[in-house]
């Protein structure tokens, strides 16, 4: 996630009952399961975007909701969770959960932060949010 956008997320602008509609229609379609290890513990929604270019120039785009468990979140987040010195886990639960020696992780990291480092040299337009109008009827705005 670009620098940008840090701390702009739904759940922190929609209201909670707007959010928990959010987080319930999430895991109904994941059958309550992490939709990527399939742990059924320590689910949280997580944001799905995707960085398009528009007429408008370029835009973050909400493209759907999807449960996570605790350390598949911390992994798809794993900027924040360096931050905050739990890396080690994370990387540990990307090598299990992907059969991946550590060497293999540390590659994919590296071409995720070079995707990072690329996207925040972009002058970002805004953010389309059309997808949670049109599938949950909630409108809302994110700067």
């Amino acid at each position: 996630m670009p620098r940008r956008f840090w701390r702009s997320s739904l759940a922190r602008a929609l209201p909670p009952v707007q959010w928990a509609d959010c987080r319930a229609w999430a895991f109904d379609q994941a059958d309550e399961r992490c939709t990527v290890c399939g742990s059924v513990t320590g689910l949280q929604c997580d944001e799905v975007w995707s960085f398009e270019e528009w007429v408008e120039g370029p835009m973050r785009v909400l493209t759907g909701l999807r449960a996570l468990c605790y350390p598949c979140h911390a992994v798809k987040h794993f900027g924040r969770t360096l931050h905050r010195g739990d890396a080690d886990a994370a990387v540990k639960h990307l090598m299990r959960v992907n059969g991946w020696s550590r060497r293999e992780v540390h590659v994919h990291i590296s071409a995720a932060f070079a995707v990072f480092d690329q996207r925040n040299q972009v002058s970002w337009a805004g953010t389309d949010l059309t997808w949670l109008r049109d599938t949950l009827g909630i409108d809302a705005t994110l700067s």
